[in-house]
């Protein structure tokens, strides 16, 4: 079983599909300055899959749709 749990983690790793996608990904990116607002951890994940320096107040917190929008309707 552990021989497995290897095998899936370094397939995660060194997938090509996904570093293809990813390489694809950042060559279409023209404006490197730039904020997600993600009630959830997607942001995070699309600044780490960019290669991006991590520019949102919403980095590591979860919030609940209700109050995600009430955070974004009271921004200033």
């Amino acid at each position: 079983m552990q021989i497995l749990s290897k095998a899936k983690k370094i397939w995660v790793q060194y997938n090509p599909l996904a570093k293809f996608r990813k390489s694809r990904m950042r060559k279409q990116l023209h404006n490197k300055n730039i904020t997600f607002l993600c009630p959830n951890c997607i942001g995070g994940i699309l600044f780490h899959d960019l290669g991006l320096r991590f520019m949102s107040p919403t980095v590591n917190l979860m919030m609940t749709q209700t109050d995600f929008v009430k955070f974004v309707l009271n921004m200033e």
